[in-house]
């Protein structure tokens, strides 16, 4: 039971933590789409175009749609697979609580594997979505100053982001795989 209750606590942080990247990336797509504006240079066309690619990426399509199976990141190129989207990870952390809070028995060795693999993914869009509030966030921002508009401020880091500490009976594995 008290694994059960440990993997479920951490599944509704990775949820909350998921859905806290997407609307933060969220917001500041609308706040690029503002600062453009209708005063929009081709330098600053170019660079607003690159960071929302970029954004969209780290943010994924509508958390709450998508069909199942099938990860939103249709921007990725093909024959790669997508990098981990917080979109598709409210997704995956939802699923695995709901199948979880009917449990009433130690998680299975594959509900561990898919929040060990679904938490690496977590932090691998976290670190991600710091990455874009770095360079890529400075380079748009040189342009659109450069354009006669004003900076948008860096986002603060994701907090609430799972530990991801295996749980009882999950040897550490390699680098999570994208399906």
């Amino acid at each position: 039971q008290r694994d059960l209750c440990a993997l479920q606590v951490k599944l509704y942080d990775g949820a909350r933590s998921a859905w806290a990247g997407y609307t933060a990336v969220n917001e500041m797509r609308a706040a690029v789409t503002r600062a453009v504006g209708t005063g929009e240079t081709p330098a600053l066309a170019a660079a607003a175009k690159r960071l929302d690619s970029a954004l969209a990426l780290v943010g994924g399509a509508n958390a709450a749609g998508g069909r199942a199976g099938v990860r939103p990141n249709a921007t990725a190129p093909s024959g790669v697979p997508p990098a981990p989207a917080f979109a598709t990870l409210v997704r995956t952390f939802d699923t695995q609580l709901g199948t979880q809070d009917n449990g009433d028995m130690a998680p299975s060795e594959p509900a561990r594997r898919i929040f060990a693999t679904a938490c690496a993914d977590l932090s691998s869009a976290a670190a991600r979505w710091r990455d874009l509030n770095g360079k890529p966030l400075a380079e748009f921002n040189a342009s659109l100053t450069a354009a006669g508009g004003t900076a948008i401020p860096a986002a603060p880091a994701l907090s609430g982001v799972p530990s991801c500490t295996l749980l009882p009976g999950v040897a550490a594995s390699g680098p999570a795989t994208h399906h």
